[in-house]
């Protein structure tokens, strides 16, 4: 598989920014990459579609058990007929078989993994470029085959050459462009093209996306393996702060609930209830005695989880039995 070893990333990250089609000067091209000229609405439309196609990538990494393996990532389909039956295709790759005009298949290998294939489209339109004979085997875990000598036929309205100048803006000043009203451009094609260059780069299992913050970032320290997906160094303490806040309230809630249970099995057990005081009122003093002032609990929340204790109640005396 062919890979390069020069991919901008840096410039990648800066067009991820969230801030970046706010930032574009169709006049300048498209930042340091100058990769095709965009207004602001082309440029969030390019960044929403190329950012599914690296979500749908970083995606392949995660686990069952929801942990996240970098290293694992991969767009080998299913390696049976049986398990990939009904399984959609990638978007990304979907996108990369229309930029060159070709169609996207599965190629089934007895001797060994399936991968997939882009083939020439049999079916082209009578404007465009006659297919070519080569196929792209795609590299399940980055690359390419060989180089896709599949004619790239333009998919959006104008050249780089003709956005960045149009033939409208000749003889006008700088100060009548805003006049000029450019048509609106097919993200697809565009944000395929992004993804060809990342798909050959080195880059592809050092990319992370924030599994809180959606953000892009390439860290300095990568990890084999992070348990709960991983994190920007901003939204990591927060999502500390919040794991040991769920597990207090774990603890707290466990500590009362078995109290509750234990006070209502005695109600139960009781021949004579006391006098002038009902059951919840009653658990609820219970547990609170056996609680801190600050951890104290209202009858409210015994009413809210009655059945839940009424439920052990009844699953602790038939264990007992």
């Amino acid at each position: 598989m062919q890979y390069r070893k020069d991919y901008p990333i840096e410039d990648m990250l800066d067009f991820l920014e969230p801030t970046f089609p706010e930032r574009v000067n169709r006049w300048q091209g498209f930042g340091k990459s100058v990769l095709i000229s965009l207004d602001k609405e082309g440029a969030a439309a390019v960044q929403r579609e190329f950012r599914q196609y690296l979500e749908e990538w970083i995606q392949t990494g995660f686990q069952p058990d929801g942990s996240e393996w970098p290293e694992k990532r991969n767009f080998a389909p299913p390696q049976s007929a049986e398990s990939f039956s009904g399984k959609p295709f990638p978007r990304a790759l979907e996108s990369l078989a229309r930029f060159w005009n070709g169609a996207l298949l599965v190629k089934t290998d007895k001797s060994a993994g399936w991968s997939y294939l882009i083939v020439p489209s049999q079916q082209a339109n009578a404007d465009s470029d006659p297919p070519a004979g080569l196929s792209v085997e795609i590299g399940p875990q980055g690359g390419f085959g060989y180089q896709p000598s599949i004619s790239k036929r333009r998919a959006y309205p104008a050249s780089e050459i003709e956005q960045a100048n149009p033939p409208e803006l000749k003889g006008l000043r700088i100060a009548d462009r805003s006049k000029y009203v450019p048509e609106p451009v097919n993200p697809e094609p565009v944000a395929a093209g992004l993804f060809e260059s990342f798909y050959r780069s080195e880059w592809l299992f050092r990319l992370m996306q924030c599994h809180h913050c959606r953000s892009f970032a390439v860290p300095n320290k990568p990890r084999k393996s992070y348990v709960r997906g991983w994190h920007c160094r901003k939204c990591s303490s927060k999502v500390t702060a919040t794991k040991a806040t769920e597990r207090s309230r774990k603890q707290q809630r466990d500590k009362w609930l078995n109290l509750a249970v234990d006070a209502c099995a005695r109600w139960d057990a009781m021949s004579r209830k006391p006098r002038g005081i009902d059951r919840i009122p009653w658990i609820t003093e219970q547990v609170n005695g056996k609680l801190a002032l600050v951890n104290r609990i209202k009858r409210q929340t015994i009413t809210r989880n009655l059945s839940e204790i009424e439920m052990k109640v009844r699953e602790r005396n038939h264990a007992e039995s």
